[in-house]
């Protein structure tokens, strides 16, 4: 298990995050583009909390069909939308890391899907943050687009945010108002890859 350092919380808080990668070598290989095939990669997310704490599931699928996955666990209160765009942000972040040109995101939260179209209003200011975070990260993309799926096409995400309820190790929320420093994961053949930078 391993970590990505000092994401910040849309409203303003600060959290680490603990990270259980799926059995697949993380590793990204640019491969040369066909000449007409558009490179679109795939983003399903999960969000969830209860009473004993909140989950995020993410897989990231490349145009090669390789699957990256996360389980994320957030060590502080947050309620079921929260959680949902915590989600969110997690995996557009990962994927602006990764150079991601083209992306579309599915999720099976109605109210995320239609507040990042526009179709419904943020009715609180801690929801009109986290929309205000997600479409600057969106924007970040040369092609961006996300819709609304039933729970049963996103259900690896689903698992994987169950998953984090009970074998990621939360961390303590950071201190400084700094994004992600640094992640780190291991493939299955225990090698390490490093991303580094800033939002």
């Amino acid at each position: 298990i391993k970590q990505i350092l000092n994401k910040p919380k849309a409203s303003g808080k600060l959290a680490k995050y603990a990270v259980e990668l799926g059995a697949y070598n993380i590793a990204h290989m640019p491969q040369n583009a066909i000449k007409g095939q558009v490179e679109e990669w795939t983003l399903f997310t999960d969000g969830a909390s209860s009473l004993k704490g909140a989950w995020a599931g993410l897989v990231l699928i490349d145009p090669t069909r390789t699957d990256y996955t996360y389980a994320i666990r957030l060590n502080f209160e947050s309620t079921n939308n929260e959680a949902e765009y915590e989600a969110l942000l997690a995996g557009l972040r990962i994927a602006g890391k990764m150079k991601v040109p083209y992306l579309k995101v599915k999720v099976d939260s109605k109210l995320v899907a239609c507040q990042m179209n526009r179709e419904f209003v943020a009715s609180s200011d801690g929801m009109a943050k986290y929309l205000m975070k997600a479409k600057e990260l969106s924007a970040g993309f040369e092609e961006f687009s996300i819709e609304n799926v039933p729970r049963n096409q996103n259900q690896k995400a689903d698992v994987l945010s169950k998953l984090a309820s009970v074998v990621v190790q939360p961390l303590d929320k950071g201190n400084t108002g700094r994004g992600p420093k640094r992640q780190v994961c291991r493939s299955p053949g225990g090698k390490r890859y490093y991303q580094r930078g800033r939002e």
